[in-house]
């Protein structure tokens, strides 16, 4: 396994299990989580550039405390797989646009009328 791997799956599994959040960026569909106070790691979904594909494209970028980039992956890289950073991508906007809360608070809600 790559370590561009294993950091996409560490950080796939933190974040379902609450160890890891993320924020919504300025950006539309990207989310932003920071590792260590100075490694920010964002997760973007863009419009694929394939006008026949109906899914867009994904892409993890690896900044620095001084925002430089020091790697990207877009859509698969080596053993990085297309699927792999679409769960990043689904867990990470879970987290930073609380969903879970969201959907707690309807339910309890919902069940107390």
């Amino acid at each position: 396994m790559s370590k561009e791997l294993n950091l996409i799956n560490l950080l796939t599994v933190r974040t379902i299990n609450g160890k890891t959040s993320w924020e919504p960026t300025a950006k539309e569909r990207e989310f932003l989580t920071v590792v260590a106070d100075e490694i920010a790691v964002l997760i973007c979904e863009f419009p694929s550039r394939d006008p026949d594909e109906d899914s867009g494209d994904y892409v993890m970028t690896v900044k620095d405390k001084d925002d430089r980039e020091i790697f990207s992956i877009r859509n698969a890289l080596d053993d990085v797989e297309y699927k792999d950073l679409v769960a990043l991508y689904i867990v990470a906007r879970r987290s930073a646009l609380n969903i879970d809360k969201t959907l707690d608070m309807l339910l309890k809600n919902l069940s107390e009328e």
